[in-house]
């Protein structure tokens, strides 16, 4: 399953469903998780209640995973609405650029990036059940 261990996060720029600007530098210096989401998946949307009681029950000043979510923006609102005041989330387009950097396929998928070589994000643990 895609992406592998070891392989490098190349650059991206994309915007958060609030608005901020949000780039691969935002990933560094520490290892954080991405859970990979598609509107039209049911596993996804059975994980959702326990991703986001994951998060909620994150100790204060615990890095949040990002909440990467596809699929039409009208099928992406019970995620975005459930995760938004929890973490970053990033959909539609920006959300589709993001999974294909990554090669990312298969939905769900919670995917830990972190420093790599001098200035490299780096995939660490791919793990299609973490949660």
């Amino acid at each position: 399953m895609r992406p592998f261990l070891g392989e490098t996060v190349g650059d991206f720029l994309v915007t958060t469903v609030d608005g901020d600007s949000f780039d691969r530098d935002d990933l560094l210096p520490q290892d954080t998780w991405i859970a990979f989401l598609s509107a039209d998946c049911a596993p996804c949307r059975q994980k959702l209640p326990a991703f986001a009681e994951h998060i909620r029950a994150l100790p204060a000043g615990e890095t949040r995973p990002v909440a990467i979510i596809l699929g039409d923006p009208g099928d992406t609102a019970p995620f975005t609405d459930a995760l938004r005041p929890l973490t970053k989330v990033v959909a539609d387009d920006d959300a589709a650029e993001i999974a294909a950097l990554m090669a990312v396929t298969a939905f769900p998928s919670f995917v830990r990036v972190g420093p790599g070589a001098p200035g490299e994000l780096t995939v660490k643990e791919n793990n299609p059940r973490f949660i």
